[in-house]
């Protein structure tokens, strides 16, 4: 399981002053009488015990949850490990969002596709880390963006468009074989239409190419990975899917502005 925390403070009044992905806890509770200063976004993938207005209660993997500026928080397991993807923001950005796209915080929300939401965790984590200056502007816009797609994923009734299951199972089939090279034709037969057909949906729904999706997956994971110095660059290249350092090099600077070799010196 991959684990990156960012911290880090921006001149500007910080947007983003944490976030982690796929981050796992021990058996424990966490429990902050005082809160957070700011808003706290997180995913659960386990189930885990969160105390809000109705008192403490077991809520299942896959559970989204939000607390306010400084309000008590309590969440987690005693009885056994658990993960979870989150960012902190700051309450003068987040809130008018949440309260744009319908967003109650110290509620549960049931999130079924927690790649939409690590995806932005990655963007804003790149802005953080390959910026000697992340700009204030941008990890706003991603900010707005994620509460967006929460939203849509909380009101999904509201939307015009809802993303068809066999769409969701493709980009899920992409998340789980992107080192086995899938060509177009492999990700058609996974939904039964024509390579052309199958490229325009899922550019409709995702709003990325097939190809782009895997690549940027492909990158993800690599990026991840670099955090582990007993991994050399062609091992991970070749974990993900490329055969050839050199290519997976070019492609890897192409999407994050730095090589593998200057990134991992960033996050080291």
């Amino acid at each position: 399981m991959y684990i990156y925390n960012v911290k880090k403070e921006n001149r500007q009044k910080s947007i983003i002053i944490e976030l982690g992905i796929q981050h796992i806890v021990p058996p424990l509770i966490v429990d902050r009488p005082s809160g957070v200063d700011g808003y706290l976004f997180v995913l659960f993938y386990h189930s885990v015990l969160i105390e809000n207005q109705e008192g403490r209660k077991l809520y299942p993997p896959k559970t989204f949850f939000i607390w306010p500026h400084k309000q008590y928080q309590y969440y987690g397991s005693s009885e056994h490990q658990w993960n979870h993807s989150w960012f902190l923001c700051s309450a003068k950005i987040a809130k008018p969002f949440l309260d744009k796209a319908g967003i109650k915080s110290m509620r549960p929300y049931s999130i079924t596709d927690p790649s939409t939401f690590e995806w932005y965790l990655e963007v804003m984590r790149r802005e953080l880390i390959t910026q000697v200056e992340p700009d204030k502007n941008i990890l706003t816009n991603i900010v707005s963006n994620a509460v967006i797609e929460l939203g849509r994923m909380i009101h999904p009734k509201h939307q015009k468009q809802i993303v068809p299951e066999n769409f969701l199972k493709l980009r899920n089939f992409i998340e789980q074989n992107y080192d086995k090279k899938p060509t177009l034709l492999d990700l058609a037969e996974q939904v039964h239409f024509s390579v052309p057909h199958m490229c325009r949906l899922f550019k409709s729904y995702f709003g990325t190419s097939p190809m782009d999706y895997l690549i940027q997956t492909r990158l993800r994971h690599a990026n991840r990975l670099l955090s582990n110095h007993n991994l050399r660059i062609g091992e991970i290249a070749l974990s993900v899917g490329y055969s050839d350092i050199y290519q997976f090099s070019h492609v890897f600077k192409k999407y994050f502005g730095v090589s593998p070799q200057n990134m991992r010196t960033k996050i080291s």
